[in-house]
């Protein structure tokens, strides 16, 4: 059985480590981005991802660019949960691009039923 393979993009390196930690241990392999630009070149690279988990600000783009991006091309079913500060940034049509959206901070137990369900 392979293992579960998740795009991890966030610009904030102590929010992409703690997420990897708890992602691994749950025995899903991870792959992270710093940003916008990076995951769309590892899209490029391999698209065979089961979940795409984004912050929204990034000096480069939103999660939504992201997002957008990758519905658009070969992977239109992948889910693609949120992470955000603050959800006043986020406009209405661009949550329906998100299959979840968690506020910082969030319950990471529910944050790990939430990918499990999704990935059910």
């Amino acid at each position: 059985m392979e293992k579960v393979r998740i795009l991890l993009v966030d610009d904030d390196k102590d929010i992409l480590e703690l997420c990897v930690d708890i992602l691994k241990a749950k025995g899903y392999e991870i792959v992270t981005a710093m940003g916008v630009k990076d995951a769309l070149r590892e899209f490029e690279f391999d698209s065979n991802f089961d979940l795409v988990i984004t912050d929204y600000d990034m000096p480069d783009g939103t999660g939504a660019d992201l997002a957008t991006q990758i519905l658009s091309g070969d992977q239109k079913n992948v889910g693609i949960i949120l992470i955000t500060g603050t959800i006043n940034d986020v406009t209405e049509a661009e949550k329906t691009l998100f299959s979840k959206i968690f506020l910082k901070p969030f319950s990471i137990s529910e944050f790990c039923g939430v990918i499990a369900t999704l990935l059910n």
